[in-house]
């Protein structure tokens, strides 16, 4: 009999694939070709493919200086220095910068068929942008620095940007024709410098304004060491502001020199020593100018922020230490710019009226809420009280506006030093509002002090013509450039009592209108003709 042979034994056909011809075709032969078209389909879409698909080249894009925005056919695609794909064909390249020249490129961009992916054709661009505006320029960088250093010190997650770096290089690299004006925006800026973290990019700029844009040399190191010590110079508090914007690690070996201590003691003795509150007015004259009470306030000199002085004083523990300053003889309004008085400006200046809110706030010259109490008429809801709401434009617009009614006076919102001199003079009464008001009192009603002033402090803060910096009482801001804020001084009634004496400093944008911020005029004797 013969044996049958068991399947699950059988090792000889098990597992194996036979393939049969196709179309007489034999599987080596069909095998080979499915292999050869799979590498060749495999080689089209890897080298020819994209070529075909988005044909063009990578354009890499520099200029001078950097951060110019770069726009393709209308699209914003970044900053330079930028490397870019760009498609095939004719496009319109434009690079903008503020301050500077606007610049259109055309560029025919080839495209490459054969290995685009691997080998995109390359276009090189070095692009050089004329500064077209150089005043522009620092104008906007000191008002930038400006207002980053009101915004307390950085850190990781808001780190400040290199604002006045950038705008040095920008400024030297394009060929600023007035090196002079350059460091003179720098000496400015130095009142805004008020901590470690704007230090270092203060620092920065004046290593590039040394170096005129250029990597640094010995040279520039000598300018730029020249350009510190001239500003260390300029100021006998340089000590103190040094101390405070320091890393703490170089502030204590800057203070533990036994010659910069022996100084800083010696000024913070003779500060103790000499400080003092000016003296009180003695008989006041008033004058009635064009409807308004004005009382005088005779020249002299005094400590600007006297009062913000203890006995433990030490200047290096703010950056506003009781500084000496000449004041000549002015007219101060004994009140407040009522709603009433503001309101026949509005009626002969109907572009300030409330019901031109909106072109105002476009024009940066107010805010939405702008006379918003007044809805939108040009008819004060509280006649007798102080304005309030209003910007600093719309307080210098009022005095140029009283300006034109007579022949004899000049009108302005009074500086920093005047108003602390007459608040420092009018000190013999309590000008502050009760803490129960709940609200500024009329401007009329307050009790006057010893130079017949009512309501110097507490009732509500007071526009200044200044620009405010942190440090500007130690390197006074020159007014050639803008900062990012006026002074107010006063405190208004929702500060606790005492809170705000006539030596405290704050600040707002000028566009700014609040309930708690209103104004008061000084008057001048015009000046005549030569």
């Amino acid at each position: 009999m013969r044996k049958k042979t068991n399947p699950s034994t059988d090792t000889t056909t098990a597992g194996k694939i036979v393939l049969k011809p196709i179309a007489g075709i034999q599987p080596r032969i069909y095998v080979a070709a499915g292999y050869l078209v799979f590498i060749l389909g495999l080689l089209f879409f890897l080298t020819i493919y994209p070529g075909l698909r988005n044909p063009g080249a990578v354009v890499s894009i520099t200029t001078l200086p950097e951060g110019t925005s770069v726009h393709i056919d209308g699209i914003r695609v970044g900053f330079t220095p930028i490397r870019t794909y760009v498609p095939r064909g004719s496009r319109t390249i434009i690079l903008k910068k503020p301050h500077f020249a606007e610049k259109n490129i055309t560029l025919d961009i080839p495209g490459r068929v054969f290995g685009s992916r691997f080998f995109p054709r390359r276009i090189e661009m070095t692009e050089y942008l004329e500064l077209h505006s150089p005043r522009g320029l620092l104008d906007e960088s000191h008002r930038e620095f400006s207002s980053w250093a009101l915004s307390g010190e950085p850190n990781p997650l808001y780190p400040f940007p290199p604002t006045l770096s950038e705008a040095a290089a920008d400024y030297a690299v394009s060929g600023g024709e007035n090196p002079r004006e350059l460091l003179s925006m720098l000496g400015s800026a130095a009142s805004g410098v008020n901590s470690p973290g704007i230090f270092r990019d203060y620092v920065r700029a004046a290593l590039v304004a040394g170096s005129d844009g250029r990597a640094l040399s010995p040279q520039g190191l000598v300018r730029t060491a020249r350009f510190f010590g001239s500003l260390y110079g300029s100021s006998e508090h340089s000590a103190y502001w040094l101390s405070s914007v320091l890393p703490d690690e170089f502030s204590a070996l800057f203070t533990g020199n036994p010659a910069v201590a022996a100084e800083m003691e010696a000024l913070s003795s003779r500060l103790k020593s000499e400080l003092r509150q000016p003296a009180p007015a003695a008989a006041v004259r008033t004058l009635n100018i064009l409807g308004r009470e004005f009382a005088e306030i005779p020249g002299g000199s005094f400590f600007m922020g006297w009062a913000g002085v203890s006995d433990s004083f030490v200047p290096r523990d703010s950056l506003s230490p009781p500084v000496p300053v000449e004041v000549e003889t002015f007219f101060i309004a004994t009140s407040e710019v009522t709603e009433e008085e503001f309101a026949g400006f509005l009626r002969e200046n109907p572009r300030w009226a409330p019901a031109g809110r909106e072109t105002l706030a476009r024009e940066g010259l107010v805010e939405q809420s702008y006379l918003s109490a007044w809805k939108d008429s040009s008819l004060p809801p509280r006649p007798s009280h102080p304005v309030r709401e209003v910007s600093h434009h719309a307080a210098r617009a009022y005095c140029e506006w009283l300006g034109t009614r007579t022949s004899l006076y000049t009108f302005s919102l009074p500086t920093e030093a005047q108003w602390e001199y007459a608040a420092s003079m009018n000190l013999n009464s309590s000008n502050a509002v009760p803490p129960s008001a709940g609200a500024p009192a009329p401007a009329g009603a307050g009790p006057r002090g010893t130079a017949g002033i009512r309501f110097m402090t507490g009732n509500l803060w007071e526009w200044c013509d200044d620009w405010f910096s942190p440090a500007s009482y130690i390197f006074p801001l020159s007014g050639e450039f803008p900062a990012a804020e006026k002074v107010v001084r006063g405190g208004s009634w929702i500060n606790p009592e005492g809170a705000v004496t006539v030596s405290t400093r704050g600040s707002q944008p000028p566009e700014w209108c609040t309930p708690y911020l209103g104004f008061r005029v000084i008057a001048r004797f015009k000046k005549s003709s030569p």
